[in-house]
């Protein structure tokens, strides 16, 4: 199975949206495109009619995502979506405390989700990673300036009691390399 190859981890080459399908970045399976509303064009993704993951085409570089989620980050005020997405993380959290009631908990790549402050105020130690420090984090929530891409997960992960990346796994260089510890 070819997770990657350069055709989609060339950020500097223009796609253009031609609405053709692609491998899927973790099964191979086709992906069938679509555009994202807010990203770069050449950023689009699809979803894989095999395993239902979200795949980018093209993955950005770790500075285009940076300087992405720099701005995303100012000035994002829950989009369309508004309250739908404490009710979406308040699920999320439920998911979370089938396995694990109290801990410690690491939410990687939350951008401005309102995961971190929703699993804190659920009695969570929470500790969030991402390329910026979001603008919207309640006190007492650890921020770790960092990526799956080019950081050792161990050294990082290690010790939490629970790891999420909600909506992140499209965005890394090797989703699977980035989910195994």
């Amino acid at each position: 199975m070819t997770l990657l190859n350069q055709s989609n981890m060339d950020t500097q080459e223009s796609i253009t949206m031609d609405h053709s399908s692609f491998s899927c970045r973790l099964c191979d399976g086709e992906a069938i495109p679509y555009p994202w509303i807010g990203i770069k064009p050449e950023w689009y993704g699809g979803e894989c009619s095999s395993c239902g993951s979200i795949s980018i085409r093209c993955v950005p570089s770790e500075s285009e995502l940076t300087a992405y989620y720099n701005d995303f980050n100012l000035h994002y005020d829950g989009g369309h979506e508004g309250g739908g997405n404490l009710i979406r993380y308040g699920a999320y959290l439920s998911q979370v405390r089938r396995y694990v009631k109290k801990g410690s908990l690491i939410d990687v790549g939350s951008s401005t989700s309102p995961f971190p402050n929703v699993a804190a105020q659920a009695g969570f130690d929470v500790s969030v990673m991402d390329y910026v420090r979001p603008k919207n984090l309640d006190c007492g929530i650890t921020y770790i300036q960092g990526n799956l891409n080019s950081q050792p997960q161990e050294a990082i992960l290690e010790g939490y009691d629970v790891v999420t990346a909600w909506a992140v796994l499209e965005h890394t260089q090797n989703p699977v390399l980035a989910v195994q510890l």
